[in-house]
């Protein structure tokens, strides 16, 4: 069976900023570690009662974009089942996870480069509180941005999610190791735009520990405290 959807956000703010975008956009929600210091399954432990890989790719898709690329490793199978039945959300499998997020990445964005997309979002699969309006709004600043890319900010350091225009793809689909994006974005310098995002999208579950303050933040969010 497959689980129920995250729930939606439903301010006004949200539908003025997350219309569907004429041009074809695509998220990469990165889920091919091994989750070790986790202990195994981080993919799938559920969070407010949905697995954790489904909160960015809900987030993804509320954001208005044409579909979203979903990056596996050995889990593969699991987290399949995982996500939502939605002919918007494709799975791809990394091969060779162990090697690092770059090489995940480099798959989406060849994956986005063969389906024509303009420009890629990079999430990652553990970040659960990357809002669909910081989606939107860090796409939109990659359009206009001189350097064709953005990223989110928080207290003046930067953070998730990040976006590329399609000029970037070249580049980004020969990464490796586990830098991700980062020496891509450290050479675009002043002509990254950067996007003031929610506090809270900076947490990432790396542990046990994390995805329990993950739901008590959850229900606090639930209960207006």
């Amino acid at each position: 069976m497959r689980p129920s959807p995250v729930p939606r956000q439903r301010s006004e703010s949200l539908r003025a900023s997350c219309k569907p975008r004429r041009a074809p956009w695509f998220a990469a929600v990165l889920a091919a570690g091994e989750g070790r210091r986790f202990g195994g399954g981080k993919q799938t432990a559920l969070l407010g009662g949905h697995p954790l890989v489904c909160w960015p790719v809900q987030a993804a898709l509320q954001a208005g974009l044409h579909g979203v690329l979903v990056v596996t490793g050995s889990h593969g199978p699991a987290v399949r089942r995982a996500l939502p039945a939605d002919s918007r959300v494709e799975a791809l499998i990394n091969p060779q996870p162990e090697q690092g997020m770059g090489g995940s990445l480099a798959l989406a964005a060849r994956r986005a480069r063969e389906l024509d997309a303009v420009g890629l979002v990079m999430l990652l699969g553990d970040m659960p509180f990357v809002t669909a309006r910081s989606i939107a709004q860090v796409a939109g600043a990659a359009e206009e941005a001189p350097a064709g890319a953005a990223a989110g900010e928080v207290a003046g350091k930067r953070s998730h999610p990040v976006a590329f225009m399609r000029r970037h793809f070249d580049e980004l689909a020969g990464l490796g190791g586990d830098k991700g994006a980062r020496d891509v974005l450290a050479r675009l310098r002043t002509g990254l735009a950067l996007v003031g995002v929610e506090p809270q999208s900076r947490l990432d579950v790396d542990n046990l520990e994390d995805l329990a303050e993950a739901n008590r933040l959850w229900q606090a969010t639930r209960s207006g405290n």
